[in-house]
């Protein structure tokens, strides 16, 4: 159920509807649990992530920047071998 955005009487009509009628709140309820499951669950958010962190895999820093930190290309791979490990096990696991 949508209300408009800063209309405090539209918000307690609405709340005065699913008081007043306990099967409407629960099929609305149900609904709402559905949709979340579909639209946000463990598996697909991780497919989503993991496909984010492929688009931006890490590619060599500027000379610049190893200039700074010699070890900085080490630890993106590190950090990036990390996150893959992660992404194939919660995906194994669903």
């Amino acid at each position: 159920m949508l209300v408009p955005p800063h209309s405090p009487d539209a918000l307690a009509k609405a709340v005065d509807l699913l008081l007043d009628d306990p099967s409407l709140a629960e099929q609305l309820g149900l609904r709402g649990f559905e949709t979340a499951a579909a639209k946000f669950s463990i598996s697909k958010t991780v497919r989503e992530l993991k496909h984010l962190l492929v688009q931006l895999a890490p590619v060599p820093p500027s000379p610049a920047a190893l200039a700074l930190d010699p070890d900085l290309y080490a630890k993106r791979r590190s950090l990036w071998g990390s996150f893959l490990a992660l992404f194939k096990r919660e995906v194994a696991s669903d």
